[in-house]
């Protein structure tokens, strides 16, 4: 076993799974939101019957962008207390989020 290949399983013993920051009532979808220099990431997971597990980023760079996505989101009509909650979380935190300098 090359000594990369050793690290790279080293690396992810260390790390704990990531686990969703919400999930849907029936468990199905699961929802990971967090703050970058670039905007707001959202991470949804959703299981597939059958078919295994599929994960879908997005990174928003504005609020405008991100108000779009949850007017879409099937999640605003299945779990509306899930969806008011990270539309909540997703604003304020394009709200703290620093600002790029300008450019010269």
């Amino acid at each position: 076993m090359s000594i990369s290949h050793r690290l790279l399983l080293r690396r992810q013993e260390q790390l704990p799974a990531a686990r969703p920051a919400a999930s849907s009532e029936e468990g199905r979808a699961g929802y990971r939101i967090f703050g970058s220099v670039n905007g707001v990431c959202i991470e949804v997971r959703r299981l597939r019957t059958g078919k295994g597990l599929a994960t879908h980023v997005m990174l928003f760079a504005c609020e405008a962008e991100f108000l779009k996505w949850c007017e879409g989101e099937p999640l605003r009509f299945s779990n509306p207390l899930l969806h008011a909650k990270l539309k909540r979380h997703g604003c304020a935190l394009l709200a703290t989020r620093p600002s790029s300098p300008e450019s010269a």
